[in-house]
């Protein structure tokens, strides 16, 4: 839908939408993304949504997080787009593989 907006509105001159960080190379395109988190924090997330899934307490990768993005909200704001909030999309992701006995608890 992103694509879409950016191509029909005015102010985003038909530029396309991309997932990844605005880097010179993207050569003006609109870059989209709701959040970046480590993944210890998308585990905190699962743990208070599912307390029964058995979850490793760490991740693999337990070193400190250092934001290595810089996000803005600019350009999405001027498409007029809303993300779905991380824990809502978390929760419909665990569902759907609940419903298609990919995970079962």
């Amino acid at each position: 839908m992103a694509h879409i907006q950016a191509y029909e509105l005015p102010m985003a001159r038909g530029r396309y939408c991309l997932v990844g960080s605005e880097l010179p190379m993207a050569r003006g395109r609109y870059c989209l993304v709701g959040s970046i988190l480590h993944c210890s924090e998308t585990m905190k997330i699962l743990q208070k949504l599912y307390p029964a899934l058995n979850l490793p307490e760490k991740c693999a990768d337990d070193k400190p997080y250092e934001p290595t993005h810089m996000v803005s909200q600019e350009k999405t704001k001027s498409l007029g787009i809303d993300f779905t909030p991380l824990e809502e999309s978390l929760k419909d992701t665990v569902e759907s593989l609940r419903e298609r006995n990919f995970v079962s608890f």
